[in-house]
């Protein structure tokens, strides 16, 4: 059959890019690339799944590049007709193996997504349970609850080089571990698994850098793909390494406790109060027991508590922080940060994001996008440290790469899309869904009260509406599942 004359200039397109001419094989597929069915790399609580490797270079852009191998299991749909459209499932992180998330999902048989279409996962290259290594620096690792962080950045980049030299001494090409590959790798099993089952697109749900790398999808080989589920998205523009995301999701908690005539009553003026807090402890850290308390330490915390039911002590924990009583503010949350650096398998997180981001560079001088009606010197404190172990150890884990050809640039496309986001979530915030709206055309937007990040693991009304937007990516949604932040959503003293 002839491809269609857009498929070819994809093809063409992939070919001159991120493929040596000799390598771009029939359809797309790089003729080095291997389809095997066999074992599963994890054990799958499901007698009925079906498990491989999909084999593909490691870097693409080189003839002589390495074979790894990347485990796969499909979840067969559960009904005896299943629709021919399968959903392919894009894990997080990025760093989890994507098998073991698959494998730890309680009740998988009555898993909502795969009752009527099969569901297809495949492990990210670099992560654990890929051959012939992940990239897992266990130099890395700390038991930062146990005290044991990194407490300078020199030990930190340190422990970063160490890991590099023995991962490229072992054979890695890092250059081949970026959003871009990643995209590709799914993009051949499309192909090579649509013609031994039988389908020729598939749906994506994506969630958190799941939805990154569905957007590089959507970018790279959208003739392959039928609707898209991106959840707590972060779009391919967004500088993940220096935003004010936590200030900008604590705008909105403020205003809820705006609207709750107890929490309002309770916390008058609590954005300024709690800003002049922070930027006085920023220039006159507090001593609580062993610890030595910045601003930026309240704020990395509370960013990274942010999600559930949280939320509900905030106001309080940021009225208590603004009086001065940083004791009684550490029983609602610990507000001690040693600089740690804990992603799973921590060189392929690297990876991905340092490649990911280089399309951005970081001028610590300049305001941050988010955070609006914040002081600014504030903004620029809460962006400079919300990944401050990732972007010093970005030079030493990219030096001598080639940069990443599409980093940074926004992801335009027609394919019809759901996009679904907490109302608090700070790893992925509210305006980053909204960004992706001018670029997506197709796409409907549901916004979740009171919710955090990566609904996908644990939201039963977004997983419902996922299901109703897959089977009619076009109709009008029901949102009636979607639950309204409740009336007394804050405690209050």
């Amino acid at each position: 059959m002839p491809l269609a004359r857009g498929h070819n200039l994809t093809l063409l397109l992939l070919c001159s890019s991120i493929l040596v001419a000799p390598a771009c094989g029939e359809r797309g597929v790089d003729s080095r690339t291997r389809l095997t069915f066999g074992p599963c790399a994890v054990s799958i609580p499901d007698a009925s799944a079906i498990c491989g490797t999909l084999s593909v270079p490691e870097n693409r852009a080189k003839a002589n590049s390495r074979s790894i191998g990347l485990p796969f299991v499909i979840l067969p749909a559960r009904t005896a007709e299943p629709k021919p459209d399968p959903i392919a499932l894009y894990s997080g992180g990025p760093g989890p193996s994507a098998l073991e998330v698959v494998a730890s999902i309680p009740h998988l048989p009555e898993f909502s997504l795969r009752q009527e279409r099969d569901v297809v996962v495949l492990n990210q290259r670099g992560s654990r349970n890929t051959t012939p290594e992940d990239l897992d620096c266990p130099e890395l690792a700390r038991d930062v609850a146990g005290g044991a962080g990194f407490k300078t950045m020199d030990e930190m980049l340190a422990a970063v080089t160490a890991c590099h030299d023995r991962v490229t001494a072992s054979g890695a090409d890092l250059a081949g571990y970026d959003s871009t590959h990643n995209a590709r790798d799914m993009e051949e099993l499309r192909i090579l698994l649509g013609r031994e089952r039988g389908f020729s697109k598939w749906n994506i749900v994506g969630s958190s850098y799941g939805s990154r790398l569905a957007l590089v999808s959507m970018r790279d080989a959208p003739e392959g793909i039928r609707a898209v589920v991106l959840d707590s998205p972060a779009p391919v523009q967004a500088p993940t390494f220096y935003e004010a995301n936590t200030l900008e999701v604590l705008t909105e908690v403020i205003a809820a406790c705006g609207r709750q005539p107890s929490c309002a009553k309770a916390y008058p003026d609590l954005r300024t109060r709690f800003a002049n807090a922070l930027l006085a402890l920023e220039d006159a850290p507090v001593q609580l027991g062993d610890h030595r308390i910045t601003g930026h330490d309240v704020l990395i915390m509370m960013g990274r508590s942010l999600g559930g039911d949280v939320y509900r002590d905030l106001p309080r924990f940021m009225d208590l922080i603004a009086r001065g009583d940083l004791s009684t503010a550490a029983t609602l949350l610990p507000i001690y940060i040693s600089l740690d650096f804990h992603p799973n398998a921590r060189g392929m997180h690297l990876s991905v994001m340092c490649r990911d981001e280089g399309g951005h560079p970081i001028d610590t001088r300049a305001l941050p996008l988010l955070g609006e009606g914040w002081p600014d010197r504030l903004r620029r404190i809460d962006a400079f440290y919300s990944a401050h172990a990732d972007r010093h150890a970005c030079p030493t884990w990219t030096a001598g790469q080639p940069p990443e050809p599409h980093a940074g640039e926004p992801v335009r496309s027609a394919l019809p899309a759901l996009i679904t986001v907490g109302q608090f979530d700070s790893r992925t915030p509210v305006a980053n869904a909204q960004a992706l709206l001018g670029d997506l055309p197709r796409a409907k937007h549901v916004v979740f009260p009171g919710r955090g990040h990566g609904m996908l693991e644990y939201e039963p009304c977004m997983h419902q509406m996922a299901v109703a937007f897959l089977d009619q990516p076009d109709g009008e949604l029901d949102t009636s599942c979607v639950e309204p932040l409740p009336q007394e959503a804050f405690t209050v003293e």
